[in-house]
């Protein structure tokens, strides 16, 4: 990820547009990323900033000590082997831990919304993470009217309900509410969250269900009658766990309550951006030169039916029968609508 965000054939800024704010940060995590590196593969690497576009090899080693120390100051170190090679020291990086004041907190939820805006920002993401984070034991008032998520809608301020979630979640009690599924049933759930996080325009709660001994996800617009027990306040209902939304991503389809696996066979174009396409999810068979089939988990037959359409010409799903009627059903339905805008044209 680190290395394509500084490919300088990809319109990359020229050297006298880049800070040096932005100069260090690319610095940082090229280091994170792919270290053990030597200053050699920095400067290919980074051209535009360490390398002969930079200017003579003296003045970038110059400009390259200078920002490790800036690096140092900062709280991020780095450590060199015995080959000069240099890497992020994650034992000493930022171990210290850090407080801020309440205004301190506010004026940072103000920088990281306004990074959510900008498209070359490679980790929006984590970003978004950090934001639920920010000011949840302070209690602050939130600063950003809107935050808005890479598919260009608008998350609001407050979902109905974000509130308790929040506070179930620092507080480590328990979370009881009625949810509602894709196929419009009801149920009671009690679980223990683990943290939240916003995609596609939609906020998700991880949360441990101790009913079936199994990790859920759940769309808070699905939520309701939310109450975080009352029971021993000052007393945590459950042992803190390390969460990591990145844990919980997937695909469109990959949420709702159905579980199934589905089979779907790949052809060309499909084929040339699969990884993009899937991000690596699922398993694929190269079954000859021309096609390959692809097995991934799925939630929602209907949701994948849709993703399929979406994202074809060259995706076919073979099985389950469900989720390929709901594909067949879905083409007709557009060849339908595109035959009546082109009648509606003539």
């Amino acid at each position: 990820m680190c290395m394509a965000y500084f490919d300088k054939t990809a319109g990359e800024k020229p050297m006298t547009q880049i800070s040096e704010a932005e100069r260090i940060v690319r610095l940082m995590l090229l280091i994170r990323e792919n270290g053990p590196i030597d200053l050699a593969g920095i400067r290919r690497a980074l051209p535009y900033e360490y390398g002969k576009a930079a200017g003579s090899e003296d003045s970038t080693r110059r400009r390259f000590e200078r920002d490790k120390k800036t690096l140092q100051d900062s709280g991020v170190f780095l450590t060199v082997d015995d080959r000069q090679r240099y890497v992020l020291d994650a034992a000493r990086t930022l171990a210290a831990p850090l407080v801020l004041t309440k205004p301190q907190v506010s004026l940072m939820r103000l920088l990281c919304g306004a990074l959510l805006d900008d498209e070359d920002y490679p980790f929006k993401e984590e970003l978004r993470m950090v934001l639920v984070k920010l000011g949840d034991e302070l209690e602050i008032p939130d600063m950003l009217p809107q935050l808005a998520d890479g598919s260009g809608s608008t998350l609001p301020r407050s979902p109905q309900g974000f509130a308790k979630v929040k506070k179930a979640i620092t507080t480590r009690k328990r979370l009881s509410f009625a949810y509602t599924n894709t196929a419009g049933t009801q149920s009671q759930r009690t679980v223990e969250p683990l943290g939240c996080f916003f995609l596609k325009g939609s906020c998700y709660v991880a949360a441990y269900d101790p009913s079936i001994d199994s990790d859920r996800l759940f769309r808070l617009d699905r939520m309701s009658k939310l109450r975080v027990n009352g029971t021993n306040p000052k007393s945590p209902d459950f042992e803190e766990r390390s969460f990591d939304a990145t844990d919980f991503y997937g695909l469109p389809f990959q949420f709702g309550d159905d579980q199934f696996m589905a089979r779907i066979r790949v052809e060309e174009p499909a084929l040339q951006t699969f990884s993009q396409l899937t991000m690596g999810i699922g398993t694929l068979e190269q079954n000859s030169d021309d096609h390959a089939m692809w097995t991934v988990s799925c939630r929602n037959a209907h949701a994948l039916a849709q993703w399929c359409i979406e994202n074809g010409p060259g995706l076919h799903i073979e099985e389950p029968e469900s989720a390929r009627q709901a594909y067949i059903d879905g083409l007709r339905a557009y060849l339908s609508a595109a035959r009546k805008e082109v009648h509606h044209e003539g």
